[in-house]
């Protein structure tokens, strides 16, 4: 009986060793586990190489011989963004324009309901930016609008 338990007392205290071994190699691991996640996605991350390696001072800066840089702080003004209204801006006056008039052709000027002639009552006006190598300019469309 003592033999037994002499027996399990030791397997018992082989496998409290056994343990301790463990958890110090679980501990190391975790440890550089915690150092490796740091150098990748710590504060400094750019003092590292992505193999891993140190940089050439990176023992300065961890034994403090070497003094911090003072962040500076700049200040912007605070500024108010402009609302649109929907319409484009107008383009400038100095850009050369051409103008192209469409014209209802003159069987096409007939009212629908009545045969007479259509009258011109107004036009709409739209511009289109053309730029050409080396050369910008404004082509107007101008549109007859009719009625009877």
């Amino acid at each position: 009986m003592k033999a037994l338990v002499l027996s399990q007392q030791s397997q018992i205290t082989s496998q409290e060793n056994l343990l301790k071994l463990q958890t110090g190699q679980i501990e190391l691991l975790e440890e550089k586990l915690r150092l490796h996640l740091l150098k990748r996605f710590g504060k400094n991350t750019e003092k590292y190489t992505n193999t891993g390696e140190v940089t050439l001072f990176d023992d300065a800066e961890y034994t403090g011989s070497l003094p911090e840089e003072a962040e500076e702080e700049t200040e912007v003004p605070a500024h108010k963004r402009k609302k649109r209204r929907g319409k484009r801006a107008p383009l400038p006056d100095f850009l050369p324009r051409i103008c192209k008039n469409y014209e209802l052709s003159e069987r096409d000027q007939v009212c629908p309901s009545g045969g007479g002639k259509l009258n011109r009552i107004g036009e709409s006006t739209s511009e289109q930016l053309d730029i050409i190598p080396a050369k910008v300019q404004v082509i107007q469309h101008i549109r007859g609008k009719y009625a009877c």
